[in-house]
């Protein structure tokens, strides 16, 4: 008797893949304000993904993505790789990529319930993120200054995030009705 017995759960466990992928893919992109503030759209493919998998397959993903970076694949930020960047600081974001793997995703896709879930999503990252920066530096002002930094990317990522998911659902539906008439 096979495990998955579904198309559905087959295509579930597709997203696995695509998920690393798309999370490697969107930590090598990187967008450059005029003023010195830059942000990777790491989490922006990690949120829209997570919208449509299970959680056990959503903290699957993040696990084979960050052993596949400890590994030395160059997929985390900017290129980065191994152990060392790993248990640097930046532990942080990737203990945050774990938590947020259990963020429960909105049921009813609405844009109020998907820009609430985006906003989650965000803060639990930079937030555990930046609780590690500031064990780390002991610096109240890196903390502020990552945070202030930090906030224009989580923004866009956000409204992004929310668009990308409310298209999705709105092509869906768009399918269904094809479908069934």
């Amino acid at each position: 008797m096979p495990i998955l017995k579904s198309k559905s759960a087959k295509l579930k466990l597709l997203l696995i893949p695509v998920f690393v992928l798309a999370v490697a893919i969107g930590a090598q992109a990187v967008y450059n304000y005029d003023l010195n503030i830059q942000f990777t759209f790491q989490t922006l493919c990690m949120g829209v993904l997570f919208c449509y998998m299970p959680k056990a397959h959503r903290l699957i993903s993040v696990l084979i993505y960050l052993a596949l970076g400890i590994a030395g694949l160059p997929i985390f930020s900017n290129g980065n790789n191994g152990w060392e960047y790993f248990s640097s600081p930046a532990i942080g974001f990737f203990l945050g990529f774990i938590a947020a793997a259990f963020i429960p995703t909105p049921d009813y896709k609405r844009w109020d319930n998907v820009f609430g879930y985006f906003v989650y999503l965000h803060l639990l990252i930079v937030g555990i993120g930046l609780f590690v920066i500031g064990y780390y530096t002991q610096s109240w002002s890196d903390i502020l200054d990552r945070l202030i930094k930090y906030t224009p990317g989580m923004a866009v990522k956000t409204i992004l995030g929310g668009l990308i998911v409310m298209g999705i659902e709105r092509l869906q539906l768009a399918l269904n009705r094809g479908n069934a008439g």
